[in-house]
């Protein structure tokens, strides 16, 4: 029967969407929950210096009121280059600190 068809695509289908709305769901979840592990272990005046990065407001915040709008601007898709370019330049940041010649040159704490 046509009508049966179409309602077991129909239901098919709905059931599809919401199994990608739960793993999508599950998935931020994630992302968010190791990102607060992450910036758990940071000081607060590096939490700053990220917030700044970001052009995020750090006014009379607290350590976890900065995780937050930090995880909150990371999991927007739409900061996804800047966030990868700040997280890049981060890791260039520390390499420059580890090396024994060119530590001295780098102020960053």
């Amino acid at each position: 029967n046509l009508i049966d068809d179409l309602n077991n695509d129909l239901s098919s289908r709905v059931s599809k969407m919401n199994d990608n709305d739960i793993n999508e769901n599950s998935d931020y979840i994630s992302s968010m929950t190791a990102l607060e592990l992450e910036y758990t272990e940071y000081l607060k005046k590096d939490l700053v210096k990220i917030c700044e990065y970001y052009k995020i407001s750090t006014r009379k915040k607290k350590k976890g009121d900065l995780i937050d709008d930090i995880i909150e601007y990371e999991l927007n898709p739409e900061n996804f280059l800047f966030t990868e370019r700040r997280k890049m330049l981060w890791e260039y940041i520390y390499e420059l600190i580890e090396d024994e010649y060119l530590n001295k040159y780098i102020i960053f704490n």
